[in-house]
């Protein structure tokens, strides 16, 4: 499950550094600048919105302490996820999403803001019906 997740990591990553390209901002150089290892998003968070840049490391760590996370408190919300993790709303709702295009967690409210998202897979598991 994490594998998937990294892979839409790594696609999302691709886009920011070709959008970044095509805006005629060079990523490595931005790299250079700021220092290696850090997500484009992060990046471009850190030079726009001057919040500290996230390594990937540490954005797979976030990662997996949402999920370790989610089995003791299957459903979420980006503000908890952010407090959880003592992260800013912005990458909170990034892993957030990531987890939705996985299949990891479904939007639970239909909201478009305060939405809650589900780790319905789990729970499924301790219901007779589906959830």
């Amino acid at each position: 499950m994490l594998s998937l997740l990294f892979a839409v990591l790594n696609f999302a990553r691709r886009s920011v550094i070709d959008e970044l390209r095509e805006q005629g901002i060079f990523f490595e150089a931005l790299a250079e600048q700021v220092g290696k290892g850090y997500d484009p998003f992060d990046l471009v968070c850190h030079v726009v919105y001057d919040m500290p840049p996230l390594t990937r490391r540490e954005r797979a760590e976030n990662a997996q302490r949402l999920i370790k996370h989610l089995y003791s408190e299957p459903v979420i919300s980006v503000n908890a996820t952010a407090n959880l993790l003592g992260i800013s709303n912005n990458p909170a709702r990034e892993l957030i999403s990531a987890l939705e295009k996985t299949g990891v967690l479904e939007e639970l409210t239909g909201y478009k803001r305060n939405r809650l998202f589900i780790f319905r897979r789990y729970l499924a598991i301790f219901a007779d019906h589906d959830i």
